[in-house]
């Protein structure tokens, strides 16, 4: 019988708005212990943060949290940019100290700018991964306008 602490868990993440990556079924094929945590309409993103890091706090202490995804719905406003931001920090933190591990962070929208700000945030969190085994990666379900 496994222990706890073999228990292989992954996250979905989806900021308010943001739409369910088409590719994410393949993954959940696999990892069957998904939990998912969605942002209702109106929940400011500094609470969804919060919200987020306590879900994350209790999964780890239910097993290994191997693979998490974010789904940014591309608000550029500078406080979902800190949620978002705090979002993948509990994630990469939690995730960093259990051993190979991956974050997928993506985003249904085309927009070439909240493409690059994906492609920022990734490497501010990579930023104090060195040494650990977890990848951070960008994915995008559809290719940019004028593609």
């Amino acid at each position: 019988m496994r222990s706890q602490q073999d228990r292989v868990i992954s996250i979905i993440v989806l900021e308010a708005g943001a739409g369910w990556p088409e590719w994410v079924a393949q993954y959940h094929r696999y990892r069957p212990d998904t939990i998912v945590e969605a942002q209702p309409p109106g929940e400011e993103p500094m609470d969804f943060a919060k919200r987020v890091g306590r879900r994350v706090d209790e999964l780890t202490g239910r097993g290994q949290l191997k693979f998490a995804v974010l789904v940014s719905n591309g608000s550029p406003e500078a406080r979902a940019a800190e949620g978002r931001y705090r979002i993948g920090r509990a994630m990469t933190n939690a995730m960093a100290a259990q051993g190979k591990a991956e974050l997928i962070i993506t985003t249904g929208l085309k927009d070439e700018n909240v493409r690059h700000e994906l492609f920022a945030l990734a490497g501010t969190l990579c930023d104090d991964l060195k040494g650990t085994e977890l990848s951070v990666k960008v994915r995008f379900s559809r290719p940019p306008s004028g593609s």
